[in-house]
Order: C-alpha cells, then structure tokens, then sequence
C-alpha cells in the first residue's frame, strides 16, 4: 500500500507529494529495468546540469524497455495531481559520496518535476544527500529512502546536499500538464 504525504505550502501550485511505500521489489525491477537500458553507448550528459560529481543518462524518448516505468509514475502523478499528463523529458543519476546538485528549476511551464529513489543506499547525517526546495522563501528538506516517489513544480527551486558514502540513483522524469 502506497501513502500519500502532502506537504502544506501556500499557494496554487505550491504542492509536494511524497509517495511512499512503494515495495522494494517493484524498485528493484525498475532499477534494473533502466541498468539493462544504459549502455556502454549511453555517454554521461551530466556536464552543464545540476548534477555535480554524479552521472547522468538521458532516457527521453524513453526506450521501449522501460515503458512500464514510465507508466507507472505517470500513473502516480495523474492520480495524486487529478490531472493527465504527458512526458516531456527523462533522465537517471548513478550518485556517489560528494555528490550533489546545484539549486535550480526546470522551467517555468506548467510541467511537473518527479524524483523516484530507486537505490539510497547510504545512512544520511542530519543533511547529508537531502534534497532541500525553496517555497515563499523558505527552504524545506526532505530526507530520501529507496522507493521515495515526489512530485512537485517544475518552477519550485530545488537541488541536493552532497551525498555522504555510498550509491543513490534517481530517476527524474518531467511531466506536462494536459488537464486541471
């Protein structure tokens, strides 16, 4: 069973879902789903990205191998937002101890960020590897655990503190809005 957890920020589109409880054995598959995917082919694209000492793998056009993840977290996101939507860009992140992401937004469109936690395997210290989000000039953390799903705002700023030792890959997938 999956639980919703909503934070109350104010404002229109000021939303931040956590899903979690996602089992382990439905991360592992699609962790391993997008290990298959990425080849040797695949070059890291995380130069001129918020990623920092981290690599990361384009997946937008998702291949088809993949599929059933995508649909499950748009699934997720059409569910918790009331709202269809379509896939506008993809992209994993393969973390190690030091690495982080420089505070940043997506666009200023009406997309919708998601990070799914597929491996944290690593015991934060108080802030360590928490990704933090800035809302009416506050900034908000939220500690990651594998199988994390989070939906927010592609305009809300957001980035990581540098991972202490140890293995976290994300995907992060952008959505647009199609309906309210």
């Amino acid at each position: 069973m999956h639980t919703t957890i909503q934070r109350n920020l104010s404002g229109p589109d000021s939303y931040f879902y956590c899903i979690r409880g996602i089992p382990d054995l439905e991360v592992d598959y699609f962790r391993n789903l997008i290990s298959r995917t990425i080849s040797d082919e695949l070059l890291d694209q995380s130069t001129n990205k918020s990623t920092r000492k981290g690599i990361q793998y384009e997946l937008y056009p998702p291949p088809k191998k993949i599929s059933s993840l995508v649909s499950f977290v748009q699934k997720q996101v059409t569910v918790t937002l009331k709202s269809s939507v379509e896939l506008v860009s993809a992209w994993t992140i393969y973390g190690e101890e030091n690495t982080y992401h420089s505070c940043h937004r997506h666009n200023t469109n009406d997309d919708i960020c998601t990070v799914f936690y597929l491996d944290v395997n690593y015991e934060p210290n108080k802030d360590d590897g928490y990704l933090y989000f800035f809302k009416d000039g506050e900034c908000h953390h939220h500690e990651p655990k594998k199988g994390d799903l989070l939906i927010f705002p592609a305009t809300m700023y957001h980035g990581t503190y540098p991972q202490p030792p140890g293995q976290r890959q994300t995907l992060n997938m952008d959505f647009r809005r199609l309906t309210r």
